[in-house]
């Protein structure tokens, strides 16, 4: 097969229960994303944190945040989440879970 090809990475999920007022390890992205996503589907605001101590994203109950940083490709070189980019979570909901998707490319 010739070309280039776009595989999904695992899905990475916390149930509510494991989210308390303290950042917890989300996600640790294991090859480049070039398609990323954070999905809040629980019922309270919850932060995230790409280096587990500063607040970089609040989402809103059931909110997501959709990165697809090979869109509208106008660099010369390509732009992506770097191998082994971290994704924190913190925060209380007594229902839901919070995710991770992320897309990778192969050529």
């Amino acid at each position: 097969m010739e070309g280039t090809i776009l595989y999904p990475e695992p899905l990475y999920s916390l149930d509510n229960t494991a989210l308390s007022s303290s950042y917890t390890l989300l996600a640790q992205l294991q090859n480049p994303s070039v398609i990323f996503q954070i999905q809040n589907l629980t019922n309270e605001t919850i932060t995230f944190s790409f280096d587990g101590q500063n607040d970089h994203l609040k989402l809103p109950a059931n909110g997501f945040f959709l990165l697809d940083v090979s869109a509208n490709k106008s660099l010369a070189r390509s732009l992506n989440f770097q191998q082994g980019q971290t994704i924190y979570a913190k925060g209380t909901a007594s229902a839901g879970e919070v995710t991770v998707t992320s897309f990778y490319v192969v050529r």
